[in-house]
């Protein structure tokens, strides 16, 4: 269906309602437990069991991503954990080194402030792009150790205005608001793809991206682990993948084949050759996937970041996101402070996560 995300899980709730559903669906993860809840996901628990091995393949992380109260709904076809892309001309050129396996982040802030060279929108040189989309932000409040809430396998608890989440929450604003180091929205309003167009030292971006830095990035490039924080490093666990939807009153074989198919190793090398994003199977990941001619280089930077990549908060709705995400955007806007904004939404996103 050539809709968008949200009017696609609208379509396909209401075909399971109605009992037209097909028998398997695409996924992404913000929607796994939302779809379960809607009764729009059925579980391939005893399917899996009968398959010998098979679910130990995987990365603890991609199951851990399908599951819903311990039950999984399907198979990621591949990961996109995050690294940080970086320009190797402009890091060069401003006497930044490339990062060091160990940098932290304000290492990130102090090379970045080297890069810069503010004036004209469309000339202007930047240190970084902020990672201020709602998946990106956790990233940060996971690495000063923080969460948003009190247990995201089953969130019952908004803890987004604790000091730990706080503190990278602002780390977060500061980049665009004090250091300066990113260009805000209106500053990189009309200017396309800044990194592509060689004025931006790094950007933190999904394994999926690959593929366009290969097509599009004129000046040398690679990858680096995401900077560490004062609790470690944190990556979310992006992905494409397809969820079990067969309606009880059809065969599951054939479905049950197609999405082995497609989620093991003769899809995922597929998928591999068109993105270039690290398959959630181990071994074609520790093999194929590291064995790509470059760029990137590092691409044991990418499988490195499967070991601290963790699922996201498992909502019950998207509506909740949107919630969260409007305060989320207030702060880096510069309209509220981290513990005003915080503050503000905790009474409706508990009654939310209550059922009220």
């Amino acid at each position: 269906m050539g809709v968008g995300a949200d009017v696609f899980a609208e379509k396909l709730t209401a075909a399971a309602a109605a009992g037209t559903a097909p028998d398997l669906a695409m996924s992404s993860p913000i929607w796994v437990r939302p779809l379960v809840e809607s009764k729009v996901y059925r579980s391939i628990d005893e399917l899996a069991k009968k398959e010998h091995g098979w679910l130990d393949a995987y990365y603890t992380a991609a199951l851990d991503t399908f599951r819903v109260k311990g039950r999984l709904y399907g198979v990621w076809h591949y990961a996109n954990p995050q690294v940080i892309f970086f320009n190797k001309a402009l890091l060069a050129q401003s006497g930044v080194p490339e990062p060091p396996a160990d940098w932290t982040l304000q290492q990130w802030v102090d090379y970045a402030k080297r890069i810069v060279r503010p004036g004209d929108p469309a000339t202007a040189v930047w240190g970084l792009l902020a990672p201020t989309s709602f998946n990106y932000v956790f990233n940060a409040v996971r690495a000063y150790g923080g969460s948003i809430f009190d247990d995201d396998e089953d969130p019952k608890k908004f803890t987004g205005n604790q000091p730990k989440a706080l503190e990278g929450l602002q780390f977060l604003a500061d980049l665009l608001l004090t250091h300066h180091v990113a260009p805000t929205p209106a500053e990189s309003q009309g200017q396309g793809n800044l990194m592509f167009a060689g004025r931006v030292g790094y950007s933190e971006e999904i394994a999926v991206s690959i593929g366009d830095y290969r097509k599009q990035m004129k000046q040398p490039w690679d990858v680096a682990e995401v900077p560490r924080g004062p609790a470690g490093r944190a990556s979310f666990f992006g992905a494409n993948g397809t969820a079990f939807t067969v309606p009880n009153t059809r065969d599951t074989a054939p479905a049950w084949d197609f999405l082995k198919f497609l989620g093991g190793s003769p899809g995922q090398k597929e998928y591999l050759a068109e993105f270039g994003a690290v398959p959630t199977l181990k071994a074609v990941a520790e093999a194929d996937f590291i064995r790509q001619s470059p760029p990137p280089t590092n691409y044991r930077a990418l499988t490195a970041a499967m070991a601290y990549t963790k699922p996201l908060p498992k909502l019950i709705s998207l509506d909740l996101q949107k919630t969260i995400d409007g305060a989320f955007q207030a702060i880096f806007t510069g309209q509220k402070s981290a513990k005003a904004a915080m503050d503000e939404i905790e009474e409706p996103v508990n009654r939310a996560l209550k059922g009220q």
